[in-house]
């Protein structure tokens, strides 16, 4: 499972564009904390996903399953899923 921040305004004439805030190694998603409140408060919806392994999102023991396809992979879904553009 993939732990991910969503954050919309409150008020938009229609659905807002999307900020996906993706986080490097060694950090997680926390580290957009400060952030995201002020991109939101300027009529953006905000996602911030932890990477599979970092976070609070699930560990894999394997660790050859961190590859960097996997990511791109997990990503990739995540993306869909959520109908992000």
């Amino acid at each position: 499972r993939m732990h991910y921040v969503d954050e919309t305004p409150a008020l938009t004439d229609g659905p807002p564009e999307t900020v996906l805030m993706l986080h490097g190694e060694p950090t997680w998603s926390y580290l957009y904390r400060r952030m995201i409140p002020p991109v939101v408060k300027a009529g953006y919806r905000v996602v911030a996903p932890d990477l599979i392994g970092f976070g609070k999102s699930d560990k894999i023991v394997e660790p050859e399953a961190y590859s960097y396809q996997q990511h791109v992979d997990w990503m990739n879904a995540f993306v869909q899923k959520l109908d992000l553009r």
